[in-house]
């Protein structure tokens, strides 16, 4: 049996619970791929619906903290924070591609401790919380135990917030 924390499993619940409006969002974008105009407004209303949504699941969780929406650049986070992606693949999103997903993140003294990532379309969970692993849909996630930065990858999708925040050094 796989210990979840309390935390993970509320915010589990919730990022399902806004990941079956933003697929069935995705579900209509489809009528309006002849309308370049029509998808893009079309998926700004969808955030902005989201971020309430997703804005009223944390304040349930955790309503002492404030929400930072990545897309919104915010300029200055506070060191307790939730860290929000609203639609991370936004573009693929838009154009109707189904690889896109949720991310949220619990910062606490300017660490991140939780992390979950849904992705609506496989209906696949991730989550992570510092000293406790990683899991995929509740299966832990194995990592290499000699691995080197040559057998790595990284993905980044705005490196200014990095550069900005200067949270990672990129060898």
């Amino acid at each position: 049996m796989v210990y979840i924390s309390p935390t993970i499993n509320i915010l589990s619940l919730s990022i399902r619970k806004i990941g079956r409006r933003l697929l069935r969002d995705f579900n209509e974008i489809e009528n309006l791929q002849n309308s370049v105009k029509g998808t893009y407004t079309f998926l700004v209303k969808t955030k902005f619906k989201l971020k309430k949504v997703i804005q009223f699941e944390l304040n349930k969780i955790k309503g002492n903290l404030d929400v930072f929406f990545l897309d919104e650049k915010p300029n200055i986070i506070n060191e307790n924070a939730w860290i929000v992606d609203t639609i991370n693949g936004s573009e693929n999103f838009q154009k109707g591609i189904p690889h896109f997903c949720i991310s949220i993140s619990l910062m606490e003294n300017k660490e991140i401790k939780i992390s979950v990532i849904y992705d609506p379309i496989k209906d696949e969970l991730y989550y992570a919380q510092k000293e406790k692993g990683a899991y995929l849909n509740d299966f832990r996630l194995k990592l290499l135990e000699n691995s080197s930065c040559n057998l790595s990858t990284l993905s980044l999708s705005d490196i200014s917030l990095i550069e900005q925040h200067k949270t990672l050094k990129l060898i």
